[in-house]
């Protein structure tokens, strides 16, 4: 985990004055694990609110925000992260509403925020993923 390697390349030109030049490449990180969310108290800490606290109710029914604290990635860095959007109906069925997708995902502080302009359903339950990737390609998501 987190192991550096180079790329050596010897070049001869075979001619007479022989001439041998050397290349070596730029470090390449090798990471083998996904980006490891925050928990608080046991859980993933996932707001559904501007202001990163838990809400289980709002009137707006044009915006839906979305705050979480930043994902962990001890070997190299988080490089984005995507949001999709469930829709959850009183008699237990769900539905997604936005696949995931990089929406306007601003990080500072250590929180990251998102906003979604949609028609929200009076009534309903609407729940989040958010997926983050390093920069070697690994993902993890939390609900």
């Amino acid at each position: 985990h987190a192991m550096r390697y180079y790329v050596t390349v010897t070049v001869v030109n075979g001619a007479c004055p022989e001439v041998t030049n050397v290349f070596i490449s730029s470090a390449i990180l090798i990471d083998t694990t996904p980006p490891e969310p925050v928990r608080i108290n046991g859980r993933d800490a996932i707001y559904m609110s501007e202001d990163c606290t838990h809400v289980k109710q709002q009137q707006d029914n044009r915006n839906l925000f979305v705050c979480w604290e930043e994902f962990v990635e001890k070997e190299s860095n988080v490089s984005k992260y995507e949001v999709q959007y469930i829709r959850a109906d009183g008699d237990g069925s769900q539905e997604v509403v936005k696949e995931f997708s990089p929406d306007q995902i601003v990080c500072f502080g250590g929180f990251c925020q998102t906003d979604k302009r949609m028609d929200l359903l009076a009534g309903s339950f609407y729940s989040v993923t958010v997926r983050a990737f390093n920069t070697a390609g690994s993902s993890n998501d939390v609900q």
